[in-house]
């Protein structure tokens, strides 16, 4: 009996909590994936590279690593262990972040689309540097996940990239400049932009769901 309860406390309280880091290993791999797809989509649309069949393969591999993860989150919940487990903030991060690999699987199928329309720099300056804090951000939220950080190291540079995009939003409306555009090239470019702001957004939910991560 004695060699029983010394096995179930050391199995509590000093053995690693196996299904706990498994669950962050797998969060990590679906952010880098989703950072992976998303490089590829802002590329085809910003270089005007046709990626569509590196875009398709980045799809299918992050739908891969999405699997699994509910049976993951079950074990960690159920795993006897001396340390707390915030389920709740765990499963609101897992939420949010399909809700992303959800808006780039879409932005994934229109990608020919980005292409077409040509998205000029000089028409929107702030979208190059917003692609690039977001690949960063996708980057370090998942070596944050990883490492069990509390806070994104890149936040407030992308926090200004979206300022520096709503202004030029503001001052394409306001001017009418995509006005002569026909609609094949207007509307992706509109929707170019306003994904890559809802992505951005959705990265800063991640960062105040992270805090919460136990």
């Amino acid at each position: 009996m004695l060699g029983a309860v010394i096995a179930f406390a050391v199995g509590v309280l000093v053995w690693p909590v196996h299904a706990r880091e498994g669950l962050r290993n797998k969060m990590t791999n679906i952010l880098q994936g989703a950072g992976a797809l998303y490089v590829a989509v802002t590329a085809a649309a910003l270089q005007g590279v046709n990626n569509e069949p590196q875009a398709r393969q980045l799809e299918r591999q992050l739908l891969d690593l999405r699997r699994g993860i509910t049976q993951q989150m079950d074990e960690a919940r159920s795993e006897l262990a001396f340390a707390r487990f915030n389920a709740g903030a765990f499963q609101a991060f897992i939420d949010q972040a399909d809700q992303v690999r959800r808006r780039l699987t879409a932005m994934a199928e229109d990608s020919s689309l980005y292409v077409h329309a040509k998205v000029q720099p000089e028409l929107l300056p702030s979208l190059p540097a917003l692609a690039e804090c977001t690949a960063r951000g996708f980057s370090d939220l998942a070596d944050a996940v990883r490492t069990r950080r509390k806070e994104m190291r890149s936040a407030e540079n992308l926090e200004r990239a979206v300022r520096d995009l709503d202004a030029d939003l503001a001052r394409l409306r306001e001017q009418r400049i995509t006005a002569p555009f026909a609609l094949d090239r207007m509307l992706p470019l509109w929707s170019f932009a306003f994904n890559l702001r809802e992505v951005a957004q959705d990265l800063k939910e991640l960062r105040s769901a992270l805090a919460e991560l136990d």
